[in-house]
């Protein structure tokens, strides 16, 4: 935009320079023209004049043959002195008249010199206000191509500016297999264990039932006919028919360790950073590190990118500062954008 602004400039300067060319070349044809005018009328006069001339001439040499003294009335008598007389009196008007041609014909010759002069010039001033004319045309046609592009460009660079405006508020996606991990969480269940609360709830609902049911059975175990009579209801249903092995071993010492495996997985909160909620959009986010820079340009546990950063008005980059930084970073862009901001992640945890 910078060169197109330049040479915009320049084009500009050039079209002035040649508008000034043009201008003093249309000039210098009108005042060629008029001079040529003027020299055209005196060249006129002077044919007219040296036409004057010759008749003159030729009265005289009449009369000098008619008389001896022109306009006297008297008549030369017819001898050879009259003859003499009146030549040498012809002789004296043609030399006179003959001078005056010569000083009409040497400033008609002058005067045509001058016209055609005048004439070349004219024709040459004429080429060059055409020649500045076409330089002008073509340094307008550049100059409005130029700023054609240059229009364009400074579209393009708002549209980028307010896109850019725009984009700081969005987070980076999930990284580290985080929101396939999530899926799987919200999907099978146990497996994950994202969330300490949910698992602790299905729990005690899934195996309560194995603890009270092998009480009665065992109690019950003299009469073996009880038994086959309950079965037909619950054999189809629940294929839990093996709850003889469920009692003994699976039913306390797997559910004990899923409600001790949260806080394996939890120890953000032992290190600083933020549970619940928080705790499952940094493991969908970034795999709860609050060290994560993959070098997709978004940083730390929740993905900031450094815009986002900068504009909540926290120092240095989301990566390399505290977790409890990062965590309130996340809580006030939640609270100012909500939870938009972490789109993919956000719908996975069903949170809106």
């Amino acid at each position: 935009m910078a060169d197109l602004e330049a040479s915009i400039q320049a084009s500009s300067l050039r079209i002035h320079q040649l508008s000034s060319a043009f201008a003093s070349a249309s000039a210098e044809a009108a005042s060629l023209d008029q001079q040529l005018a003027g020299q055209l009328t005196a060249l006129g006069h002077l044919r007219a004049a040296a036409a004057a001339s010759r008749a003159s001439l030729l009265t005289a040499a009449v009369n000098s043959y008619t008389s001896a003294a022109p306009g006297s009335g008297a008549t030369l008598p017819d001898t050879g002195v009259g003859a003499v007389v009146g030549a040498e009196y012809l002789a004296l008007a043609s030399n006179t008249v003959s001078d005056t041609l010569d000083a009409y014909r040497l400033r008609e010759h002058r005067v045509a010199t001058a016209v055609a002069l005048i004439r070349r010039e004219r024709s040459a001033a004429r080429a060059d206000a055409a020649q500045a004319a076409s330089a002008r045309d073509q340094a307008l046609a550049t100059a409005a191509a130029e700023q054609a592009s240059l229009d364009a460009l400074q579209t393009r660079l708002a549209r980028q500016a307010a896109a850019a405006h725009r984009a700081p508020t969005t987070q980076g996606g999930p990284v580290n297999g985080g929101l396939v991990a999530m899926v799987r969480s919200q999907t099978s269940g146990p497996p994950a264990s994202a969330t300490p609360a949910t698992t602790a709830t299905t729990a005690p609902a899934t195996t309560a039932p194995p603890r009270t049911a092998p009480p009665t059975t065992t109690h019950s175990s003299p009469p073996p006919a009880a038994p086959p009579t309950t079965s037909p209801p619950t054999t189809a249903p629940p294929t839990t028919a093996p709850p003889t092995t469920a009692p003994p071993t699976t039913a306390p010492p797997t559910t004990a360790p899923p409600t001790t495996a949260p806080p394996t997985t939890t120890p953000p909160s032992a290190g600083g950073g933020a549970g619940g909620v928080w705790y499952e959009l940094r493991m969908c986010e970034s795999g709860d590190n609050y060290r994560e820079n993959t070098g997709n340009g978004f940083y730390g546990a929740y993905q900031f990118s450094e815009q986002t950063w900068t504009s909540l008005g926290y120092p240095g980059r989301p990566d390399l500062e505290p977790p409890a930084m990062q965590d309130a970073a996340a809580r006030k862009l939640q609270a100012e954008s909500g939870w938009g901001q972490w789109p993919a992640c956000s719908a996975a945890l069903g949170l809106t």
